[in-house]
């Protein structure tokens, strides 16, 4: 007897983890669900069908063959811990397959110097003269780190960080429910130099990113959709 409820439990211990595991193909029938028009777009007006488009467009050209979509409102939400403007942003969950998160953001002021140095790069999404960038981002696992290069953030500047503001609002964390993966969503920049970015981690390491321009966001009516689900 005792054998056979060890298997049914462990039975049922799989199929929990296999529920758990992200559908990006349902994330994505989930976004284009939603129907958000802008009558700036020529052919699909849809502005989730056309953000979904260009964000598997995107992985396409960085050579990444999974669909790394996903709509925040099927993922787990990472509770924001503390936020201080400038300084830095802490979020930290204990999921329910026994995980701890801990995703921490630090900022820093830039000088003259590196303002000057920044705008003569062509790697960088921000126009002008910036006067904050990301110092670091540090994910944890159990308290285990992941090696996170420089070159993953440091063309993201005049993130919102605090407050929120229309479009502009602060950095979001969200994980899959089973915790493999790691969804950081960023929004900054001003007027033309806006943008809208998603960075793409597993438990081991960084995998891509997916950012949109001022350009796309336009044409996508973003600015005035509170509820743009972007990609």
């Amino acid at each position: 007897m005792k054998k056979k409820l060890v298997l049914i439990f462990c039975f049922s211990f799989g199929n929990l983890l296999g529920q758990n595991k992200i559908d990006f193909d349902k994330h994505i029938e989930s976004i284009e669900k939603e129907v958000f028009i802008s009558e700036i777009l020529k052919g699909e007006k849809n502005v989730n069908k056309r953000s979904v488009d260009y964000a598997l467009q995107y992985l396409r050209k960085n050579g990444i063959k999974k669909k790394y979509i996903t709509d925040r409102r099927l993922l787990r939400k990472i509770d924001l811990i503390e936020c201080k403007d400038s300084s830095h942003i802490y979020f930290s969950e204990k999921l329910d397959v026994n995980l701890n998160i801990d995703v921490k953001i630090y900022f820093k002021k830039l000088d003259s110097e590196e303002q000057s140095s920044i705008g003569d790069k062509q790697d960088t999404l921000y126009y002008g003269l910036p006067v904050l960038a990301i110092d670091c981002i540090k994910i944890e696992f159990n308290g285990k780190s992941i090696k996170i290069p420089k070159i993953v953030y440091k063309k993201f500047f005049e993130v919102s960080q605090c407050k929120s503001v229309l479009f502009y609002q602060p950095i979001e964390v969200y994980s899959s429910n089973d915790g493999e993966y790691i969804f950081i969503y960023i929004r900054g920049g001003s007027a033309a130099g806006s943008y809208f970015a998603k960075l793409i981690f597993n438990q081991k390491s960084y995998i891509t990113e997916i950012v949109a321009s001022y350009r796309n966001l336009r044409e996508w009516g973003a600015f005035r959709n509170r509820n743009f689900l972007g990609f």
